[in-house]
């Protein structure tokens, strides 16, 4: 979104958030009152980088199985895989069961 100047305009907030469904909730607000009131429906599908856990040789739709793969890796990337997951809860919250959660490979390892 162009200022009067022709450059894009630049939006910073600090959001002191609790966690992770809580500063999603926060961002997309901000988002609604500063950007675009129409954004939220306009998300087709979300991308999660999931650094362990899943042959990740494609991205793969997170279904109950694939995230229960995620969360049995997670003794491989315990500074990784818990805050990916509590992300991923996040967005499913927030967008609903309509848009679709994909995982993509940020890491080739344990195969489920």
């Amino acid at each position: 979104m162009p200022d009067d100047g022709g450059k894009p305009k630049k939006f910073e907030k600090k959001i002191p958030a609790k966690d992770h469904l809580t500063a999603m909730q926060d961002i997309m607000s901000f988002i609604d009152e500063n950007v675009s009131s129409t954004f939220a429906s306009e998300v087709c599908a979300v991308g999660h980088r999931i650094v362990h856990g899943l042959d990740m040789s494609q991205p793969k739709l997170l279904t109950p199985d694939v995230i229960r793969c995620i969360q049995d890796a997670s003794m491989f990337a315990p500074l990784h895989n818990p805050p990916h997951l509590q992300g991923i809860y996040a967005s499913q919250k927030v967008f609903g069961p309509d848009v679709p959660q994909v995982r993509v490979a940020a890491w080739r390892g344990v195969r489920c």
